[in-house]
């Protein structure tokens, strides 16, 4: 007997459905907004972030993160709210963005300095001398 797998990115209930019918948003919607303009790199940072919008961690475990919506009072575990919300996903998403902040500190150090910049040689800027200069090439072409 297989089962499959079911992971969505987005779930939705038959509830929050009706809800977007009518134009109207859910509790859990506001969950996913949060965490998605969230530009936290661990869960502590993601924490803080969420409790200025009156949503806490409300649990994490080895393998599920939990989220409190404290207006509404209701928690809700990150896989149903959708595979980029669970704790894997997210754990992953912190890892991208450490990466791609150490590589820009790197960067960073690498780059010049506005001191260190110098013009791009051009044929103004080089001496040449008389014997290397380019002399017309009028001689170069019979002309018929």
């Amino acid at each position: 007997m297989s089962v499959t797998e079911r992971n969505a990115t987005m779930r939705y209930t038959q509830a929050e459905k009706g809800l977007i019918e009518k134009g109207k948003s859910s509790w859990k919607d506001e969950i996913r907004d949060a965490i998605e303009q969230s530009q936290a790199t661990n869960f502590e940072e993601l924490e803080r972030e969420l409790n200025q919008l009156d949503i806490t961690i409300d649990r994490v475990t080895n393998k599920t993160i939990t989220y409190r919506h404290l207006k509404e009072n209701k928690k809700v575990r990150g896989k149903n709210l959708g595979e980029q919300f669970d704790k894997g996903a997210l754990e992953n998403e912190f890892a991208v963005a450490n990466e791609r902040r150490e590589f820009e500190q790197q960067l960073s150090e690498y780059e010049p300095r506005e001191s260190e910049y110098r013009p791009r040689d051009t044929e103004k800027n080089i001496k040449r001398p008389k014997e290397l200069r380019v002399q017309s090439r009028e001689n170069d072409f019979e002309l018929e």
